[in-house]
């Protein structure tokens, strides 16, 4: 009942640096209790499974971002008879997506202007027969290397710990004008056979964290000086006045990475 949870969830809370064979020999302990003894050794081994699955590509080097944004400034803006209205860029997807609003042209003019882009029709409402005749979206290639979490962040901070030592910097940026936005930390991957409340030195928790209204010029910076805790995946952005990408709004989204301890 009640006591057997409670012992359940010290033992995992309480194994050291041997963390596998002391939390499977507190399962053998503890799971005689829950009538089910290899329960919390079946929810080490899936949540485990999990996380090697989907934390060996989840993180990006800032040098290959900021590398890609390079490529966000070189693009064109206006190319005859349309103007960019947007971008979308994903380090997941591996492309951008840029959005064009027309000025008099033809979905030719867009092939021949952009012989590196896959143009995507945009549809407008349910079962129309035509696609948009103003608005048109291309995809273009935006390869930005992947690596493993592990090697990217050898060791996550607690949350707490974390949350503190990053106020002072977004404070900085709350002051320039960006908005930051932290969701709350889950435990990463969710696996539906282990409860979201399950702790133990190996566990992620994991949330989104975005920030945006970011100036063009500026956007590098915040990519830079984010807490190393944080891994982006996209870049996005909406053109303003102007044929400069530099004048793009940007909204830089990522995830970050704390100890599930």
């Amino acid at each position: 009942g009640p006591c057997a949870a409670m012992a359940l969830h010290l033992a995992c809370d309480l194994v050291g640096p041997c963390a596998a064979m002391a939390l499977h020999l507190a399962c053998d302990l503890v799971g005689p209790l829950l009538g089910q003894p290899s329960s919390c050794r079946l929810l080490h081994r899936s949540l485990l499974a999990a996380l090697a699955m989907q934390s060996a590509q989840s993180a990006t080097q800032r040098a290959d971002l900021i590398s890609g944004l390079q490529q966000v400034f070189r693009l064109d803006v206006r190319i005859p008879g349309w103007k960019l209205k947007a971008v979308e860029c994903s380090a997941t997807q591996q492309h951008c997506l840029l959005t064009w609003g027309r000025l008099g042209g033809t979905f030719d003019d867009i092939r021949k202007a952009l012989p590196d882009h896959t143009l995507v029709p945009v549809n407008g409402a349910p079962g129309a027969a035509l696609p948009l005749l103003d608005t048109a979206a291309t995809v273009v290639k935006w390869p930005v290397q992947r690596e493993a979490l592990a090697r990217a962040l050898p060791k996550l901070p607690r949350l707490d710990e974390a949350m503190q030592g990053a106020v002072p910097l977004l404070q900085v940026w709350s002051t320039a004008g960006l908005m930051v936005d932290v969701k709350p930390a889950l435990l990463w991957p969710a696996v539906p056979s282990v409860p979201a409340a399950f702790r133990h030195p190996a566990a992620v928790r994991s949330g989104q964290f975005s920030v945006s209204g970011v100036p063009g010029p500026f956007v590098q910076e915040v990519i830079e000086t984010a807490p190393p805790w944080v891994q982006w995946e996209s870049l996005g952005a909406e053109l303003g006045d102007g044929s400069d990408a530099r004048r793009l709004n940007f909204k830089v989204t990522g995830n970050y990475y704390v100890s599930g301890q």
